[in-house]
């Protein structure tokens, strides 16, 4: 039995069009080309943007700009899976 191949406004160009009707921007941050955090394991973090993150480890909350410690916990493994933190390179 032979398919008749799908015909139609849209279906030729739907695949072909799809990426190029955005503009998508990559981005990258430092945390891809750091080895995952440990439990317990000190780092270094900053809020994403637009975020708001309460720091409940050492009060007040994560700011966009200024690094500050935070201890890995699973609040904190799930703040940097979600990209509501983003961690930086820790001080050596």
């Amino acid at each position: 039995m032979a398919v008749k191949p799908k015909t139609g406004a849209g279906v030729a160009d739907a695949t072909g069009d799809v990426a190029t009707d955005y503009d998508v921007a990559v981005t990258t941050t430092s945390s891809k080309s750091m080895p995952a955090p440990r439990m317990g394991q000190l780092i270094t973090v900053v809020a994403g943007p637009g975020r708001h993150v309460v720091n409940r480890e050492f009060g007040g909350v994560y700011s966009e700009t200024d690094a500050m410690p935070a201890t890995v916990n699973p609040r904190i493994l799930r703040l940097l899976d979600d990209e509501d933190l983003i961690r930086q390179a820790d001080a050596q």
